[in-house]
């Protein structure tokens, strides 16, 4: 139901987007995620708050969006909903693709380690991997500029076209200092700020970070395609990438529990970006 309902919520957000009612879309969002606090603040399990926070926000976004907001067009179709669905799924396929390869990415070494580790490393990896993903998010976020940049020259609604390097350029001055920062800080975050009881946790944290750039430069040719169109080479190349994570994993989680899950990350998305250098060092 959580999961329904964030995937709901993505319509209303794209709706206030489009509105530019930012602050109505930020005060909905922060809102939900408040009362969902107070409610495992007053003894609610969190994933019924979390679903009862989500609910609440879903029927609040309708409200305020009115007659013409995307949920209630899609729960009323004018057509076919199945006919929707496929021909929805037809335009997207590829992005469907990047979408999914992105999911199973970033869970397949959490997943994997689940299987051999007890819930004392887990819980301690699973911290850690979150602070990954979470500053991952933050690059990404700041790589989307340039993408969308692109995609308004190509429509011809835009009259900035950043150059292919721009985006590289973008993403090594975002990750490259995060990483060594956070590197460096990794003690004193795992140990004081997170709290994690295992020793091992600071340099679980640092192999992420050495993924870190490698993972940002990658996104970087990524979504350079995404704004070009080009979104078969962009989701053929996520697959690659989940190809070579799901050996990585195979070989270094067996071995080495949960440094091996971190390690074959930084080593799938360094192995990765060398492939789609080359490859494209020879298109051009």
């Amino acid at each position: 139901m959580v999961a329904l309902g964030n995937a709901l919520a993505q319509l209303q957000i794209a709706d206030f987007t489009r509105r530019m009612r930012f602050l109505a879309n930020a005060l909905l969002q922060c809102g939900s995620k408040a009362a969902s606090l107070l409610l495992v603040v007053a003894g609610v399990p969190l994933t019924v708050a979390l679903a009862v926070a989500g609910l609440a926000q879903l029927a609040a976004g309708e409200l305020v969006l009115g007659k013409d907001g995307s949920l209630r067009r899609q729960i009323f179709p004018r057509y076919s909903m199945l006919r929707d669905v496929a021909a929805a799924y037809r335009a997207g396929g590829p992005l469907f693709g990047y979408a999914a390869g992105d999911l199973y990415v970033a869970r397949a070494g959490t997943v994997a380690l689940s299987l051999v580790a007890g819930p004392a490393v887990m819980g301690s990896f699973g911290a850690v991997a979150a602070a990954y993903q979470a500053i991952g998010g933050v690059v990404q976020s700041a790589l989307q500029v340039p993408m969308i940049a692109r995609a308004r020259a190509r429509l011809g609604i835009g009259y900035s076209h950043h150059p292919a390097w721009f985006a590289v350029a973008v993403a090594l001055a975002c990750a490259v200092p995060m990483a060594a920062v956070v590197s460096v800080l990794a003690p004193v975050l795992t140990r004081t700020v997170l709290s994690l009881p295992h020793p091992g946790a600071a340099g679980w944290l640092a192999l992420f970070m050495l993924a870190l750039p490698f993972m940002a430069v990658t996104r970087a040719l990524l979504f350079d395609w995404i704004g070009d169109a080009h979104y078969g080479r962009a989701t053929r190349a996520f697959a690659l990438l989940a190809a070579v994570l799901t050996v990585c994993v195979a070989v270094g989680v067996p071995a080495f529990g949960a440094a091996g899950a971190a390690e074959a990350t930084a080593a799938a998305e360094a192995l990765t970006l060398a492939v789609l250098l080359v490859a494209r060092a020879r298109r051009v």
